[in-house]
């Protein structure tokens, strides 16, 4: 009797975990196979066209700031046919959660759990919760991955868990986190942002950097300024500069405090940066520089050209009016 009874409660406990587990990992595995088979086919019809956008490149590493991190910064369109597969799955809040459940499961590979984000992001607001759940995960790449899709996700409910992801002990995840709030467009978590330009990677520093001249605007001008002053790092002060001349004109008075700074290489990045934004301020900045034999150099003859041309072809279009 004592042994029916227990086969009985084995046999319910199977039932329960095929129910609540099982069943639902494999309803979402199904999807995400049919995601990886919808993006092969649809990244081979697109794979002889470049997707690389010239108004991004200004905040782009060069290719000596290029890092492992990088990758975790490549936004993908929603996979194609992604609502339908929702709808399949029950609607967005029993997605959530066979998803989550997949993601949490051994029989996940790399690939289906990039897919199986993609579609929580596609969730927006009944996503986020799994999401942030995830920043616990032990595995540092899934930390990683669930950063990126807050970022894509959006919404000011996405900031705490992001927030908490800049202490996260792996690079790659602060690395996530900074440049997930980078895309955000808020400015609410700016000191947070800036209080990881001390970060101890060098991959985070220059994450925040650029999170700082998408974000900050005209509040990060005076933050940005001084890392270009002081810094000893070229591809630091280049991702700096590159920062501050997407921020515009108003950071023109960064560049004219960097016209004095102790560093030859940062004067020089000024005075270039200041040529490119011209205006009657940035040339009496640069014609101050040419009286000043320490302060002249080739650079500050060169940025100087570079507004008069301007201000000659200008005046050519205009007919001298």
């Amino acid at each position: 009797m004592a042994l029916r009874s227990a086969g009985i409660l084995l046999a319910l406990g199977l039932s329960w975990f095929a129910a609540a587990v099982a069943l639902p990992v494999w309803q979402a595995r199904s999807v995400v196979d049919e995601v990886l088979a919808e993006r092969a086919l649809y990244e081979a019809r697109v794979a002889s066209s470049s997707s690389d956008n010239p108004l991004d490149v200004i905040l782009q590493p060069s290719g000596r700031q290029r890092n492992c991190y990088d990758s975790i910064d490549m936004r993908r369109d929603p996979p194609p046919g992604g609502e339908r597969m929702l709808e399949s799955l029950g609607g967005p809040r029993s997605a959530v959660r066979k998803l989550a459940l997949y993601l949490r499961s051994p029989v996940a590979s790399e690939p289906g759990r990039w897919a199986a984000l993609e579609l929580i992001v596609l969730c927006r607001r009944d996503g986020v919760p799994a999401l942030a759940g995830l920043m616990d995960w032990r595995d540092p790449s899934i930390r990683q991955a669930a950063a990126t899709s807050l970022g894509d996700t959006g919404g000011p409910e996405v900031a705490e868990p992001l927030v908490k992801a800049l202490r996260d002990p792996a690079p790659g995840v602060r690395y996530a986190a900074v440049a997930a709030l980078g895309r955000s467009g808020s400015q609410e978590q700016l000191p947070e942002l800036a209080g990881m330009l001390d970060d101890d990677d060098r991959g985070v520093r220059l994450a925040a950097i650029r999170a700082l001249g998408r974000v900050g605007r005209e509040r990060a001008v005076d933050t940005l300024g001084a890392v270009l002053c002081e810094s000893r790092d070229p591809d630091i002060r280049q991702c700096t500069a590159a920062a501050l001349m997407h921020i515009g004109p108003s950071a023109a008075d960064a560049f004219i405090t960097g016209l004095a700074a102790s560093c030859p290489e940062a004067r020089d990045a000024s005075a270039i940066c200041l040529g490119r934004l011209g205006g009657a301020k940035a040339k009496a900045a640069l014609m101050a520089a040419k009286a000043n034999p320490r302060g002249c150099s080739y650079y500050v003859l060169i940025a100087l050209c570079d507004i008069k041309s301007r201000e000659a072809r200008e005046q050519e279009r205009t007919g001298g009016r």
